[in-house]
């Protein structure tokens, strides 16, 4: 019973872990977290500077479903920050159905200390064989260093294998500051 409610507890937190695969996520509602998916999508396309970076994660569960909490952690390179790390808090929906709405917080910190601030929401789903896929639209409120003033939004996609624990986080979108 004890390795049943571990299997599930891997299996629904790597749900708010993966984020971020570009893919059309159907009509838009006027409310709710879709409609500030839009509103985020719409950020994209304003003036700034290309925002891009990749990395490999893993994840600590602080609450277990179905209010799933989890702290993700990753190690990577992104343009602007060089070789960086983040940290983010996601809280994950689980509800009988899929997709999960996912929302958190990311600090993404440079190698000589400077810190990006982000807000995200999105959505967590079960792909097949085990994958799951996140989509998240970022914002960026802020920072240290030079980031002080930074603003800007992108797209986190994640993909994460439950069963081996390998997981990716992708971002692309743009920033200014």
């Amino acid at each position: 019973m004890k390795k049943q409610i571990s299997i599930l507890i891997v299996f629904f937190s790597s749900f708010s872990l993966i984020s971020c695969q570009k893919q059309d996520i159907g009509p838009l509602n006027e409310t709710g977290p879709t409609a500030a998916i839009s509103t985020y999508a719409g950020q994209m396309n304003e003036a700034g500077t290309p925002f891009k970076g990749s990395y490999i994660t893993s994840f600590t569960v602080l609450q277990p479903p179905p209010n799933l909490i989890q702290r993700v952690s990753g190690t990577g390179t992104a343009s602007h920050l060089g070789r960086s790390t983040f940290e983010s808090i996601s809280n994950v929906a689980v509800s009988p159905h899929p997709p999960f709405v996912v929302t958190g917080t990311r600090t993404i910190t440079a190698a000589n200390g400077d810190q990006l601030f982000t807000t995200f929401i999105g959505t967590s789903t079960p792909i097949v064989n085990g994958m799951n896929g996140a989509d998240l639209q970022e914002t960026i409120t802020g920072g240290t260093g030079k980031f002080v003033n930074a603003s800007g939004s992108f797209t986190t996609m994640a993909r994460n294998n439950f069963i081996t624990s390998a997981f990716t986080a992708d971002f692309d979108g743009y920033i200014r500051y």
